[in-house]
């Protein structure tokens, strides 16, 4: 919804244009407070990025929880093997 983000700004700087109603795919009649919330709502960018910042933290976390178990093994198994080596 950028046009009722850009109407609402021009409103703001224009007070002789007030927006009344809108019409959303030939179906929809908003009225102005409506519009107004329509305006206030992040866009397509920013919504995908508020998605991503929700989702990659835990995936991180989840990636780092599976492969420690993995990273301690292959160190245990490289100390026994430096051990054995060193004849000890």
């Amino acid at each position: 919804m950028g046009l009722a983000k850009v109407v609402t700004e021009f409103a703001k700087d224009h007070p002789q244009l007030r927006v009344v109603a809108a019409v959303v795919e030939a179906k929809d009649v908003y009225e102005t407070e409506q519009i107004k919330k329509l305006a206030t709502l992040p866009g397509l960018p920013e919504l995908r990025a508020q998605l991503l910042a929700l989702i990659n933290p835990p995936t991180t976390t989840l990636v780092r929880l599976i492969a420690t178990p993995a990273g301690q093994v292959a160190r245990a198994i490289d100390a026994r093997r430096e051990k054995l080596e060193s004849g000890t």
